[in-house]
């Protein structure tokens, strides 16, 4: 409102996307484009603790703990470094809590779900098919084939995503037309 902006689209990738449409930003709700949502908050943390694992033997050459030897950690106080940021027990267990497809049910505005696969035969997702379900009839899910991932800490990752891009513009275009 003091920004004078008229118009809000929430947009995001993977857990960006999440916190985007988590996010209480007052009034109606806006447009949503999700690119690869985190849909279960369980399934995400344990892949940050299996980031953590593999981070471990890849520059000690051993697996020094296992994730419920982490998990013990957390409920001690400890943190858990993943990438260089220090996880806390309580933002382990608000991961943990998240389900969209429980939070999203009847989305009230129009909203986008970009399921990104490798390749053109890759299964669709049954966890997007299903967020997408869960939030009515204003949800889209498009497909974009990119051949690398579009997120991998420390790995080679694509610095422009063209199938996302087309499907997200188009998309935003769309959303002009009745």
């Amino acid at each position: 409102a003091q920004s004078g902006v008229e118009r809000v689209i929430l947009c995001g990738l993977r857990f960006g996307a999440t916190l985007a449409v988590l996010a209480d930003i007052g009034g109606p709700r806006p447009p949503l484009a999700m690119i690869q949502p985190v849909v279960k908050g369980t399934n995400y943390s344990m892949d940050m603790l299996r980031a953590y694992l593999a981070a471990e033997m890849v520059l000690t050459r051993k697996a020094g703990v296992s994730r419920d030897a982490l998990i013990e950690r957390l409920r001690l106080g400890e943190t858990v470094n993943v990438f260089g940021y220090h996880l806390t027990a309580a933002q382990f267990d608000g991961i943990r809590a998240i389900d969209l497809s429980r939070s999203l049910t009847s989305y009230p505005a129009r909203s986008l779900v970009i399921d990104v696969v490798k390749t053109p035969t890759a299964r669709a997702s049954n966890e997007l098919t299903a967020l997408v379900a869960a939030m009515g009839p204003g949800a889209t899910l498009a497909r974009a084939v990119e051949p690398q991932p579009l997120y991998a800490e420390g790995k080679v990752h694509l610095t422009r995503a063209e199938q996302v891009e087309l499907a997200l513009l188009g998309w935003l275009e769309a959303l002009d037309q009745p």
